[in-house]
């Protein structure tokens, strides 16, 4: 248990596969998913599926795991990696408040620590707006470490 805790806590909002975690680890996937449970379960972790089109798709996906007391990752020296522990943050929020009505998406929300222009306009906003082309929502939301800029799509 110590172990898969200190995997998730030092891959906090990164893609997290139990295959890969019952390898690194030694034990059985039956162990790594009944323990993933509890830690949900005991409000430590929360583990968000990639989205898909499918729910078979969302079945099979890696899921991104966020912890909910950020406090506990500084233990783990996680400040070098700012833009994770950002996107923790603005996910943990995020689950307080509602983004979907039934199947309709309502608002699309991208994080990144990078600060320059260009590297949020060329990485972040096409790769948003792709996304909202795919999933027809025009509300979308880029938040970043110096500023937020919010756009609506026609």
């Amino acid at each position: 248990m110590e172990n898969l805790v200190g995997a998730y806590t030092t891959g906090i909002s990164s893609l997290q596969s139990f295959n890969r975690l019952k390898n690194l680890l030694g034990v059985s996937l039956d162990t790594v998913e009944r323990h993933s449970r509890y830690l949900e379960l005991a409000r430590l972790f929360v583990f968000i599926k990639k989205f898909g089109s499918s729910a078979l798709e969302q079945i099979r996906s890696v899921r991104k795991v966020y912890i909910i007391d950020t406090d506990y990752v500084q233990g783990f020296r996680f400040s070098h990696n700012m833009g994770k522990l950002m996107e923790n943050v603005v996910a943990i929020e995020l689950l307080r408040i509602v983004l979907k009505e039934g199947q309709t998406i309502r608002q699309l929300i991208q994080v990144t620590y990078s600060s320059g222009r260009d590297d949020i306009e060329r990485r972040e906003i096409e790769g948003l707006i792709k996304a909202s082309k795919e999933l027809k929502c025009s509300d979308l939301l880029v938040i970043t470490w110096d500023y937020e800029m919010r756009r609506k799509r026609r």
